[in-house]
């Protein structure tokens, strides 16, 4: 038991906390620059204090916990790491406390910040908000170790169409922009729940803030901001799609125009949780002007995302340093009351550059595998 456990720690939690070195460096000297020791006291009072609020440090840690899951996905992936499908020959009990320990070191941020809500809670005798935190942290480790212990199982084995699946390929023909969301949900189901549970309970806890106290447009830019910019693993997964998996594309004779035309619908398809949200609980909350430049901008900064990797073809750990910085730059702007259409107009114009300019030069990195 004891040398799996030390392999899984050398092998996963080792090579996830060196891939990600940067992007905690950057966390902790914002968080220990930028707020004194009251501001994060204050704060974690202001979390604690309703369920509702609860929610946004929890949509935090839910993304926090698919991004190890992205990334013990691809360390499996990796030829040199296919030794670690042993581990499903021995007995489930041993498997799931080897699984759990691991992923309990790669947790390891979500559960110090949770035990400082908890502490803080109790100093206030939130009892309910005392529950909700272990329940979250224990669902979310569960998650992830339920993830692994299923990529384990399965391996390589080759995956069967059901019956239903396969009278109804027969039968009807799938339009292009369905194209990907499909594949996405068949290829990694729980990175695409977690991707939209994130992003709506992030917009459903501002649309809480705004009915406690009068907020100007701003408030809803930032959660725009963190919401959409929550769907860069699935951006990425699109890009790899429609450049790798599904690579034929490119050499069809399809105007650009009709690319761009069926992205936007993709991209329509994949945010309607996001959209349906900020359509029913910020209707009254901003002017109609302020909602439409919202729901454009959160569109645009994927369609900045998708660009961008034409010129720059990132995997996914190394395109989340870029995301953060992007959140930031993108939340001051909104703080000095840029309007949601110009930057809008923004992303999107250098989305476009960057896709048109570089599309038919694009090319996989010769040391990714295709997976």
């Amino acid at each position: 038991m004891k040398p799996v456990t030390t392999i899984l720690n050398k092998v996963l939690v080792r090579e996830f906390y060196l891939a990600n070195a940067t992007f905690f460096l950057v966390v902790v000297g914002l968080a220990g620059g930028f707020m004194r020791s009251i501001d994060h006291i204050i704060l974690a009072e202001l979390l604690v204090s309703s369920p509702i609020l609860l929610l946004i440090p929890i949509g935090v840690w839910a993304a926090y916990s698919f991004k190890v899951t992205r990334f013990n996905r691809a360390l499996l992936k990796r030829g040199e790491n296919e030794f670690l499908y042993y581990v499903s020959t021995l007995p489930i009990k041993f498997q799931v406390t080897a699984l759990t320990k691991a992923l309990l070191l790669q947790l390891l941020p979500i559960f110090l910040y949770a035990s400082f809500l908890i502490a803080t809670a109790a100093k206030h005798r939130l009892y309910v908000t005392l529950l909700l935190i272990p329940l979250a942290c224990i669902i979310l480790l569960g998650l992830t170790v339920a993830d692994i212990f299923r990529a384990l199982l399965k391996g390589h084995r080759e995956q069967k169409l059901s019956a239903l699946a396969r009278w109804i390929h027969e039968r009807f023909t799938k339009p292009y922009p369905l194209f990907f969301p499909e594949w996405i949900v068949r290829r990694s189901p729980w990175m695409a729940i977690g991707t939209k549970l994130a992003a709506g309970l992030l917009l459903f806890a501002v649309a809480q803030v705004y009915k406690t106290d009068t907020y100007d447009a701003r408030l809803l830019g930032m959660g725009v901001i963190f919401a959409f910019a929550a769907n860069v693993n699935m951006i990425w997964e699109m890009h790899r799609f429609d450049n790798h998996h599904f690579d034929i594309n490119r050499n069809l004779p399809i105007p650009f125009a009709r690319r761009f035309l069926y992205f936007i619908i993709t991209l329509a398809i994949l945010t309607l949780p996001e959209a349906g949200l900020l359509i029913s609980h910020f209707a009254t909350a901003v002017s109609s002007i302020d909602l439409l430049g919202a729901l454009l901008f959160g569109w645009s900064i994927t369609l900045f995302l998708y660009g961008w990797l034409f010129k720059h073809p990132y995997g996914p750990d190394q395109l989340h340093s870029i995301v953060f910085f992007t959140c930031i730059l993108l939340v001051v702007l909104i703080l000095f009351k840029i309007p949601f259409l110009i930057l809008a107009s923004i992303n999107t114009a250098g989305g476009l550059y960057f896709w048109r300019k570089h599309f038919y030069t694009f090319e996989i990195p010769i040391n990714e595998e295709k997976a």
